[in-house]
C-alpha cells in the first residue's frame, strides 16, 4: 500500500510495535475502518511486451485483519455445513485444481466417444465486489451467516480508494479512484 509495509513488516515486528497496532487493528474487527488504511495502489507488472497487470497494493494491516475475518468465517461455514458442497474456491481444502480436472475428464471422454462437446467458460472474477449490498446481504442471510458479520462487510466494501503508481511517482490523494468491494477483492 501507500505506507509501503509489507505482510513480513508485520509478521517480524517487535511485541511494541505489535501492542501498539493492536488497538487498530481491533478498531478494524469492530467495523471501523480507517480512510487511510482504505487506500490502495495501482502499480503495473508487464505480461509482455505489449500488455500490463495492474497490481493493487493493498495495505497489510487491513489485508491482515480481512484475512482473518475472512478464515474464521469460512472455518465456520466448513463446521456449519453451510457452504454448498459444489463450492471449490476458498474451501478448507479446495482448489480451483479440483474443477479443473473434471473438465479435463468430461473433454477426455467426449474424446473417446467421439460425441460432440460445447463448453461455456465464464470469468466470473470479482463477481462478489460487482455485487449490490441488497444482493449481497440477501446471499449472507441464506447461507446463515451472523447478522454483525454481514454488517462488517458491508462496511468493509464502503469507501476503497485507489491511487495510480507510475514511473512519475503516486497520483494524489484527490484524484484517487474510488471503488466498492472488500479487501479481499
Amino acid at each position: 500500500g501507500l505506507s509501503a509495509t509489507t505482510r513480513e513488516h508485520l509478521l517480524y515486528a517487535p511485541d511494541h510495535i505489535l501492542t501498539a497496532l493492536l488497538p487498530v487493528a481491533n478498531s478494524i474487527l469492530d467495523g471501523n475502518f480507517p480512510e487511510i488504511l482504505q487506500i490502495g495502489a495501482i502499480s503495473s507488472i508487464p505480461k509482455d511486451a505489449r500488455r500490463i497487470r495492474p497490481v493493487t497494493l493493498l495495505e497489510a494491516l487491513q489485508k491482515a485483519v480481512d484475512t482473518r475475518v475472512n478464515k474464521r468465517w469460512l472455518a465456520r461455514m466448513e463446521e456449519d455445513g453451510t457452504m454448498t458442497a459444489n463450492q471449490f474456491a476458498w474451501r478448507i481444502g479446495g482448489s480451483p485444481a479440483d474443477p479443473s480436472d473434471i473438465l479435463a475428464a468430461i473433454i477426455e471422454d467426449a474424446r473417446l466417444f467421439n460425441e460432440t462437446l460445447a463448453i461455456l467458460l465464464e470469468d466470473c472474477s470479482e463477481a462478489f465486489d460487482s455485487m449490490t449490498d441488497e444482493a449481497l446481504t440477501i446471499a449472507l442471510q441464506v447461507s446463515g451467516t451472523d447478522v454483525k458479520l454481514i454488517n462488517w462487510i458491508l462496511r468493509a466494501r464502503r469507501n476503497q480508494r485507489r491511487v495510480v503508481i507510475t514511473q512519475g511517482g503516486v497520483s494524489p490523494l484527490t484524484t484517487a479512484m474510488l471503488v466498492e468491494g472488500g479487501v479481499q477483492g
